[in-house]
């Protein structure tokens, strides 16, 4: 279901797939207040890549 949530984000942002991903992890927190590190470990990303 995440999966699915950052598809549609991803689709409604239009541009760079990585650089979505990242502004996706980021509202969620905003938005939210869901951490970084819950959303990479849903999403199955490393938070050392979050901070690249």
């Amino acid at each position: 279901m995440e999966r699915d949530v950052l598809k549609r984000y991803i689709k409604g942002q239009g541009g760079d797939t990585a650089m979505s991903v990242a502004s996706f992890i980021a509202s969620q927190r905003a938005e939210h207040g869901i951490p970084h590190a819950k959303c990479c470990r849903f999403l199955g990303l490393s938070e050392s890549w979050f901070y690249k």
